[in-house]
C-alpha cells in the first residue's frame, strides 16, 4: 500500500490504529547536519539543526496535508554512521517500533 493510501484510510477512522509510522535510518544528514566547519586545526564540528532534517521537512509536510492523522516520525539518523553500522541498529531504532 502506498503512502498517500495508508494517510487516506487512516482519515477515515482516526482512533482505530495506533499512528502511521515513518522511520528515516541513515547518517548525518539524516540526522540534521548539513554544515561542518573547522574549530581548531584538528577538530571539525557540525552544525546540527534538527528542523533541517527531511524527517522534519517530511513530517511538516504530512500535518500540513493531513492535520487530524496521527503520525509518527522516527528520526535514527546517527552522525557518522554508515551502511553497516545502519544495519547493526536497524532492530533497535527502527523495526522496535
Amino acid at each position: 500500500m502506498k503512502i498517500i493510501e495508508k494517510i487516506q484510510e487512516k482519515q477515515k477512522d482516526l482512533y482505530a490504529r495506533k499512528p502511521i509510522t515513518f522511520a528515516f535510518l541513515g547518517d548525518s544528514v539524516t540526522q540534521g547536519c548539513f554544515d561542518c566547519y573547522e574549530t581548531s586545526p584538528s577538530t571539525i564540528e557540525t552544525e546540527f539543526v534538527a528542523e533541517w532534517g527531511y524527517s522534519e521537512v517530511f513530517k511538516k509536510m504530512l500535518h500540513k496535508l493531513y492535520p487530524s492523522v496521527p503520525l509518527a516520525v522516527i528520526n535514527a539518523g546517527i552522525s557518522g554512521g554508515g551502511t553497516s553500522g545502519g544495519l547493526k541498529r536497524l532492530e533497535r531504532d527502527v523495526l522496535s517500533y
